[in-house]
C-alpha cells in the first residue's frame, strides 16, 4: 500500500469517525430532551409532596432507556383521539394532577410512531452493530459508511427538530393556561416558583448556541445573546422572570457558569452541566 493510499484511507477514516460522533451526540441530545419532556408534561399527588412526586418522576425517567422513552411518549405525550388515562384522586387527602397531550390525527399519529421506531432501531445499530455492518479498512468500505451516517444524522436531525417543536407548544400551553386561569399561584405550587426549564424554548436556545460557539467546552454568554437575539428573536429574558442571560443561566441550574478576563474585561461563560 502506498503513502497515498495510506493518507486516503486515513482520511476517509477520519470523517467516518467524525460522522459517526455527530450521531450520537445529536442522539443523546434527543434523548435528554425527551427525558426533560417526560418529566415535566405530567404530574400528580399531593400538595405537600409535589416536589418529591416530580423529582422521583425525573430521576425514574432518567434511568430508562431511549426504546423505553419513545413508548411512553406515544399514547401520554402523543396521543391520537384526545386525552386517555384519566387519574383518579384519592378520597383521603386533597391530590393535584396536572397533564398537558398534544393530539395528532391519527395517520399522524400512526406515522409518527412508525418513526420513533425507526429511531431507536437505528440508534441501536449504530450502538450496537456499526462495526459489524461497515468494513472500514478499505477507502471503498468508507465511503459505504460515510453514506450511511450522513443519512442517519440527518435523520436524527429531523426528529430532534420535531421534538423541538413539541417542546415550544408544551411550553406555550404552559403559558396559555397561566393566562386562561389567571393564577401564577397554582403554577408556583406545581414547580415551587420555577419554570420547567428543561423543555423551556430558551433553554434549547442556549444549548443551540452553546453547541455553535462553543470554545474548548464553554460559550460566551454575549455571543450566545447575539445568537439567540438572531436564530430566537421571541426568546427574551423578561419572559422568563429574569433581568439579564446571566440570570437565566443561573435560575435554570442546567448549566455552569464562570468568569474569564480577557483584554481586561470580565466575560461570563457557561456550558450544560454534565447529566442535564
Amino acid at each position: 500500500m502506498t503513502r497515498d493510499t495510506n493518507d486516503s484511507l486515513s482520511m476517509a477514516q477520519a470523517e467516518v469517525h467524525r460522522l459517526f460522533g455527530q450521531c450520537l451526540l445529536r442522539l443523546q441530545g434527543y434523548e435528554r430532551l425527551l427525558k426533560a419532556i417526560l418529566s415535566h408534561h405530567s404530574l400528580s399527588g399531593s400538595a405537600a409532596t409535589l416536589p418529591e412526586a416530580q423529582a422521583a418522576r425525573a430521576a425514574d425517567i432518567g434511568r430508562q432507556t431511549l426504546g423505553i422513552l419513545a413508548g411512553q411518549m406515544m399514547g401520554s405525550l402523543l396521543v391520537a383521539d384526545g386525552p386517555r388515562e384519566q387519574w383518579e384522586p384519592s378520597d383521603s387527602n386533597p391530590q393535584v394532577a396536572f397533564r398537558m397531550q398534544i393530539i395528532l390525527p391519527p395517520e399522524h399519529f400512526a406515522k409518527t410512531e412508525v418513526e420513533l421506531r425507526d429511531l431507536v432501531a437505528l440508534r441501536n445499530r449504530l450502538v450496537h452493530h456499526f462495526l459489524d455492518e461497515h468494513e472500514l479498512g478499505s477507502t471503498g468500505g468508507c465511503e459505504r459508511a460515510r453514506i450511511a451516517l450522513t443519512e442517519s444524522s440527518a435523520r436524527i436531525a429531523q426528529a430532534a427538530h420535531n421534538l423541538r417543536i413539541w417542546a415550544q407548544d408544551l411550553e406555550q400551553m404552559r403559558s396559555r393556561m397561566v393566562e386562561l386561569v389567571n393564577l401564577d399561584e397554582m403554577w408556583d405550587a406545581l414547580f415551587e416558583g420555577e419554570f420547567p426549564w428543561p423543555i423551556t424554548t430558551v433553554v434549547q436556545a442556549l444549548r443551540e448556541a452553546e453547541a455553535e460557539l462553543a470554545i474548548d467546552g464553554w460559550a460566551s454568554v454575549v455571543k450566545a445573546e447575539e445568537w439567540v437575539s438572531t436564530h430566537h428573536p421571541d426568546e427574551r429574558p423578561t419572559g422568563y422572570r429574569c433581568s439579564s442571560w446571566r440570570q437565566v443561566i443561573h435560575e435554570s441550574r442546567l448549566f455552569d457558569l464562570r468568569y474569564r478576563t480577557i483584554d481586561g474585561r470580565r466575560e461570563a461563560w457557561y456550558r450544560s452541566k454534565a447529566h442535564n
